[in-house]
């Protein structure tokens, strides 16, 4: 990894860390090895609070991150190490959202990780709490699950990295105005090639019903001809 996007790292993990403190969020983020296997690495542990009129205790899960010598280029890739395979997450507790897929159009170098680690709180905090509306998070039935990587950053998130950098704009970068604008449109884009691909499902599903129908109407126009004349075969006799 070139010096500058090592620096960029360096200054992602200490805007996580302040981040961290001014959203209150449940996470808490150390540097992992990985160099010698090279790659970068964060270790972030989420705590999933539970309502404090039960007794059961918080859930703690541990959060990779890993950036490849490809990053920014590349998605780093995150992944959950607990042994439990969580239904939310993708094959392998690997945290499958859209904006981590390794494309042109999805993943955006620009893309900042406390957005997608915003997202990894309130996802987490929404499936494994007691009452997530009571920490600002969305209930599960809200965040339906998908197949892997087409899982949208919950709004949730959205909305706290979006109130933290309005907080923290400069100059140089763009502004929470601008941002909530592309994150708008990157969303309303993903929606369209949904909604394109459901279009294209049930396009391929009704010509095969209707290849069905057509099949199913030519058996009984047969079937119909053949007992008309077994009829008239009847009759004469």
């Amino acid at each position: 990894m070139e010096s500058r996007y090592l620096s960029r790292v360096e200054k992602e993990f200490d805007e996580l860390q302040k981040f961290i403190k001014e959203a209150n969020l449940n996470l808490t983020v150390t540097r992992a090895n990985g160099y010698e296997n090279g790659y970068i690495a964060w270790k972030v542990i989420h705590e999933s609070p539970i309502d404090e009129s039960t007794e059961m205790q918080s859930i703690k899960s541990t959060i990779i991150v890993e950036f490849t010598d490809e990053y920014p280029f590349k998605p780093p890739v995150l992944f959950c190490s607990d042994s439990t395979q969580h239904c939310f997450l993708g094959e392998g507790n690997r945290i499958s959202f859209n904006r981590l897929r390794d494309t042109k159009t999805e993943w955006l170098v620009w893309t900042p990780i406390i957005l997608i680690l915003a997202g990894v709180h309130d996802l987490f905090i929404s499936y494994l709490s007691t009452n997530p509306q009571l920490f600002g998070c969305a209930s599960p039935q809200v965040l339906a699950k998908k197949p892997d990587f087409d899982m949208k950053i919950p709004q949730t998130a959205i909305e706290k990295f979006l109130d933290f950098r309005t907080v923290h704009e400069t100059s140089t970068g763009m502004n929470s105005v601008e941002q909530r604008r592309i994150i708008k449109l990157y969303d309303d884009e993903w929606d369209l090639a949904q909604i394109d691909n459901q279009l294209a499902e049930l396009k391929a599903r009704r010509i095969k019903v209707l290849k069905a129908i057509k099949t199913g109407l030519g058996s009984e126009a047969g079937l119909r001809r053949s007992g008309r004349r077994r009829k008239n075969q009847n009759e004469g006799d």
